[in-house]
C-alpha cells in the first residue's frame, strides 16, 4: 500500500520469452508517437492543462518544448519554456527556434483582472490577449530558453 502523495511508477519486468514490457520505458526510451499520444490523452482525460499552445497562421506547435510553472516568493506567476526543438542530428548541434508561440494560461492561479507579461531573457514585455476569458500571452520566437513573469496584482 502507498502512502498519501507518493508517487507510483510502472515497473520493468522480463517476460518468458526475453522481451521487457514497462510502459514508461517504452514511452521515454522509444519515442514511439503512438506511445506518447497514449500517455499524453490519459493524462488529459484526469487533468486539465495548466498551459497549453495554439498555432498560429497554419503552423504547428512542436511537442518538443518543456513548460514549468512556478510561483516565486513575491507572489508572481514564472513561466518556464525550454525548447528542444532541434536538426535531425542527435546530439543537438542546432537548436531550431519556434516563432509566434500564443501560450494560453488556463491555470486557476492565473489572475482574472489585467495582466502584464514580460519575457525576462528578450528583455520584452509581451502582448495578452484573450480568448474565452482565458489569457493568452504572444511570445515572439523561443530561441533556446525563455522564462516569462506575471507580477502579482
Amino acid at each position: 500500500m502507498r502512502a498519501a502523495g507518493e508517487l507510483a511508477l510502472l515497473q520493468r519486468r522480463q517476460v518468458p520469452n526475453g522481451i521487457q514490457t514497462g510502459s514508461s520505458e517504452a514511452v521515454w526510451l522509444n519515442r514511439f508517437p503512438d506511445y506518447r499520444k497514449l500517455l499524453e490523452n490519459a493524462v488529459r482525460w484526469r487533468c486539465e492543462p495548466q498551459v497549453s499552445f495554439e498555432p498560429t497562421g497554419g503552423s504547428t506547435i512542436p511537442d518538443t518544448i518543456e513548460v514549468s510553472w512556478r510561483r516565486a516568493a513575491g507572489g508572481e506567476l514564472l513561466l518556464h519554456l525550454l525548447n528542444h526543438t532541434g536538426a535531425m542530428s542527435r546530439p543537438i548541434e542546432q537548436l531550431l527556434p519556434v516563432y509566434n508561440l500564443r501560450i494560453l494560461l488556463h491555470a486557476d492561479a492565473v489572475p482574472k483582472g489585467n495582466l502584464r507579461a514580460q519575457a525576462l531573457v528578450s528583455d520584452a514585455n509581451l502582448k495578452i490577449e484573450r480568448q474565452r476569458n482565458v489569457p493568452v500571452v504572444l511570445l515572439p520566437r523561443l530561441d533556446a530558453y525563455e522564462a516569462i513573469i506575471l507580477p502579482s496584482a
